[in-house]
Parts: C-alpha cells; structure tokens; sequence
C-alpha cells in the first residue's frame, strides 16, 4: 500500500535514536497487517528492536507501547514465528498497570491460543505452580475425591486450567493484570488444557460451542490452527491385547513353585498362597 513506505520513513525520521518507540511504530505495524505485509513489518521490528521510550520528545503514551508489541505478535502469527509472538504478547502483558486494559486482555487470549501450537517438546503439559501448589496437582486432587460432585470437580478443572494459563506470563507482570486475565478467559484456558492433553476433539468441541465469541475475538482462524495442529499428530497405538494364561498353570505354580519359577519367566499371577 502507498502509506506503508512514507510511515515507515516517518518511524525512523522522528525517532531520537532507531531503538525508541513512537505513536507511528504501532501505526505503522497496524497497516502493515491490514495490507498482511507481514515480512515488512517483521523487518521493521527485527531491524528497529525497542529498548526505550521517551515521552517527551515522540509524545508517545502507554497505548502506543501496548499496541506495537501486540501488532508485533499478530505479525510473528502471521509467520507462523510463534516463540516470538509469545515474547512480543508477554510485554503487553508485562507492561506497568494499574488496571486491565483492553490490549492486555486481547494479547493474552491469543497468548493461550499460541502456547497451543508451539512444537510437541515445547507443549507437552507440565506442572505449572503456583502457591507451592501445582495445577495437575489441584485437579488431581478434586478428581481423586469421593465426596466431590461433577459441578465440583468441573470447576476445580477450570481453576486448573486457568492456573495454567497465568503461569505462562513473565515474572514482571502486574498482579492486577494477572488475577483478571484468568477470569475473562476461561474459554481460551480450556482450549489450551485440551491441546496440551492432546485431546483435539474436546478441542473442536470447545470451538465448535464458543464459535461466536472466537469470531467477535477475532480468534477463529488461530483456533481453528490449534485444532489442525493437533490433528496432524497420529493417534497412538492401542495397547497390545492381554491372553489370559491357560487353567492349569495356577495349579502347576501351587504344585511346584520352585520349578514354575525356574522354568516359566515372571507373570503378573499372584503368589501360592496355601496347600
């Protein structure tokens, strides 16, 4: 598009050294994804990485720095460079707040869908803590209980999984953006519990329920990428098949307990208990 090389110029020309940011690096980056330039804009944001900000001299505000990396993650989307448009939506996210804004909200919604499809090594589930306590370990709790009842342990698995979800965030990130994320994304933490698990048809079940959010997200396609992703995975191979071991060998064994061992390799029989 004919805007995209005259921002450009304006994003190196008005900025007091190429690693500071300006209101014109998130405009820049916006038309480069409704053009889907998105190798140029990559470019840009590999060529220019942003180390600091000046307010003062660009009159940049928060949004600004909000919306460039959250652009810079759509981008590396779009590349399918999905470490780095985890890094890029982390910073969002990580960025000084004193309330959750509408950015950070959209920036960790495409995070969980993401973290869904980095390689199998990277994805497997792990134990994710938090408070000395592990998500598996909450969920293994509730499940084991005899006394808990299926709403019971249905929320203990969205407790979980939105536990999850909160562990992927960095160190740095306000304790008022994480305590809200969680509970204005239970659809997108269950959808990365399911991938993680490998379980791509509660993922299409899950898509398939919350079709309408996902399209008013604008986070259809990428949980659409998930269930593909999952799909493109063989299915395991089914257990061997068990024979049981003829009748007469417990009463051989009970006979002859020293020459059944001796001549028969271990079973999973009891031992003799007996005459």
């Amino acid at each position: 598009m004919r805007g995209l090389t005259p921002l450009e110029t304006a994003a190196t020309s008005f900025a007091p050294d190429p690693h500071c940011l300006t209101p014109i690096h998130p405009a820049f980056l916006q038309l480069c994804l409704a053009s889907r330039r998105y190798q140029q804009a990559a470019d840009f944001v590999d060529q220019r990485p942003i180390y600091r900000v000046d307010p003062v001299k660009t009159g940049m505000v928060v949004l600004d720095l909000l919306r460039y990396f959250h652009y810079a993650g759509m981008v590396f989307v779009g590349l399918r460079r999905f470490e780095e448009a985890c890094d890029s939506f982390r910073t969002v996210l990580a960025t000084p707040a004193h309330a959750l804004s509408a950015v950070a909200l959209e920036s960790y919604k495409k995070l969980l869908l993401v973290t869904a499809l980095l390689p199998s090594s990277s994805s497997l589930p792990v134990p994710f803590a938090e408070s000395g306590t592990s998500a598996a370990a909450t969920a293994a709790a509730a499940t084991s209980a005899t006394a808990a009842t299926a709403a019971t342990a249905a929320t203990a698995a969205t407790a979980a999984a939105a536990s999850q979800g909160r562990a992927l965030l960095s160190n740095k990130t306000p304790s008022v953006v994480s305590r809200a994320v969680g509970q204005m994304s239970v659809m997108y933490s269950d959808v990365l519990a399911a991938a993680r698990a490998g379980n791509a048809g509660a993922v299409k079940a899950l898509i398939e329920k919350h079709t309408e959010a996902l399209m008013a997200d604008n986070n259809l396609g990428l949980a659409r990428q998930v269930r593909m992703h999952l799909s493109s995975f063989p299915a395991p191979l089914p257990a061997p098949p068990s024979f049981p071991l003829p009748s007469f060998i417990p009463c051989f064994r009970r006979a002859c307990p020293l020459l059944f061992t001796f001549f028969c390799p271990p079973c999973s029989l009891p031992p003799p208990s007996g005459p």
